[in-house]
């Protein structure tokens, strides 16, 4: 990971008012998860359970390609 994307990403995480883990298993949830805004809503896209089940707001059990192709 480069550090500079590494900062901008956590600055944008501090102030979103929304998030969404697409498909992922957190291999890197350490490095961003502390600057989450604690107000933001969280949305995860993914078939199976991970580490974001206990803090995301909606947990959608599907594929991104499912869902992705359901918005019209």
């Amino acid at each position: 990971l480069l550090e500079e994307d590494v900062v901008l990403a956590r600055d944008i995480l501090s102030n979103a008012d929304l998030v969404m883990f697409v498909g992922t298993n957190g291999p890197y949830c350490g490095t961003y998860i502390d600057y989450l805004d604690p107000y933001a809503r969280i949305v995860q896209i993914n078939p199976k359970r991970t580490q974001f089940d206990e803090i995301a707001d909606i947990n959608l059990r599907a594929t991104a390609d499912e869902i992705m192709s359901s918005l019209h």
